[in-house]
């Protein structure tokens, strides 16, 4: 769900609707998506589903959309100075090879986008708007911020065990960190994460709960990267 121009924006996979007032309305023109994220300078949201973004404008017309190579899909969009970064993960293929996840930055005025900027990892959880471009979590426990390249600002303690962050099945899965699970004050980044999964990059596979505790965890950059917060 999301706030724009004065009305609220709810998007599932099916349907994208419009509450104007207490009524909501089904924007016809699009199909649906998992994630929505406003591009400030165009006025447009944008509306990531597979493996391709649309831009809507506030009649609901789609002004754009970004057509990204079938082998990934939308994961977690952040707008920053002009530009839309989209946070992708690789799917896998028929033969059960995956490729890298990617961080696409997009201008919002072609079909095409900008630039391509793989990462080391399979998934790219979330990234969200810092400073002068983005920062975002992989699966391998890397918090990494991007302004033209990749610098690492700190990583979860199963980084240093190369291991991979994924779901009790083996399958790399938003539930344990969700596509808007990060969230910045001032210079520090917040971070809800349900500490608990797998490494599948062995056999048999092992819990990594153990590593790290569940709750907000904050990256501070005169810290570093702590557990602040937990649930009793």
């Amino acid at each position: 769900m999301i706030y724009w121009d004065g009305d609220v924006y709810y998007c599932k996979s099916s349907d994208l609707l419009k509450k104007t007032g207490s009524s909501w309305t089904d924007v016809t023109s699009v199909t649906g998506g998992t994630f929505m994220c406003i591009f400030e300078n165009l006025n447009y949201l944008a509306i990531g589903r597979d493996d391709e973004v649309d831009l809507i404008d506030k009649d609901g017309v789609v002004r754009q959309t970004l057509q990204l190579p079938e082998e990934y899909t939308v994961i977690s969009m952040a707008w920053n100075n002009d530009r839309l970064y989209v946070a992708i993960q690789s799917r896998l293929s028929s033969n059960g090879s995956q490729n890298k996840a990617a961080l696409f930055v997009w201008d919002g005025l072609s079909a095409a986008y900008n630039e391509l900027h793989p990462v080391d990892a399979y998934l790219i959880y979330s990234v969200v708007r810092y400073r002068n471009g983005v920062a975002l979590l992989t699966d391998r426990g890397e918090l990494l911020y991007f302004a033209g390249s990749f610098e690492r600002l700190d990583s979860f303690p199963l980084y240093y065990r190369n291991q991979f962050y994924n779901g009790e099945d083996g399958n790399w899965t938003t539930n344990l960190i969700g596509p808007r699970s990060m969230s910045v004050y001032k210079d520090r980044i917040y971070i809800a994460i349900r500490g608990y999964g797998y490494n599948y990059t062995g056999n048999p596979r092992i819990s990594i709960g153990y590593l790290f505790p569940s709750g907000v965890w904050c990256f501070d950059p005169n810290v570093g990267l702590y557990h602040k917060y937990s649930l009793d």
